[in-house]
């Protein structure tokens, strides 16, 4: 089944109409199905499922594109990792799903105006990848993070990065 759904979850607050107006930007690529777009002052996002068997080039590609045509500056992108998430990778909150079960992750940012950020995270759930199966649906999320959490999703990967270099975690922020 292919549906849309748009969530209004809050109502705008100061600078909360330049986010909402910025989350229409988020691309949704053909073929996507179960598609949802939650409009919200905190983290405007879009997330669906796309049929394209790992590494989801085409998926990548056109989400690269269309964020470009949409006026967004890319700002790094990282290849997909094995067996991860690890638990100290992930934010503390949200991500419980894929916190536990994910095998497949890539990431890509973008820099907007005023300091926004937008954000899309792509992963593979691989329960039978030991006997050589791979998933053939790629999740996709999409989100945008105003200048404040911006800020400290930087200061996030900056941490993440440290802990990279040290040897003390995997994820894909350490092939940035």
């Amino acid at each position: 089944m292919n549906w849309l759904a748009v969530l209004a979850l809050a109502a705008p607050a100061a600078g909360g109409n330049q986010a909402a107006k910025l989350a229409l930007t988020l691309p949704v690529v053909p073929g996507a199905v179960d598609t949802v777009r939650r409009v919200t002052v905190a983290i405007p996002s879009v997330e669906y499922e796309v049929r394209e068997s790992y590494p989801a080039p085409r998926t990548i590609a056109q989400l690269v594109d269309a964020m470009s045509k949409a006026g967004w500056k890319l700002a790094g992108v990282g290849g997909f990792k094995a067996s991860w998430p690890q638990p100290s990778d992930m934010p503390a909150s949200g991500f419980g799903e894929l916190r536990d079960s994910a095998t497949h992750f890539w990431v890509g940012r973008w820099q907007g105006p005023g300091g926004y950020e937008a954000v899309f995270r792509l992963w593979y759930r691989c329960p039978m990848e030991a006997a050589g199966m791979h998933s053939v649906w790629v999740r996709v999320w999409g989100g945008i993070y105003g200048p404040e959490e911006a800020a400290r999703e930087q200061a996030w990967r900056k941490r993440i990065r440290e802990e990279c270099r040290a040897g003390k975690t995997v994820s894909p922020e350490c092939e940035e």
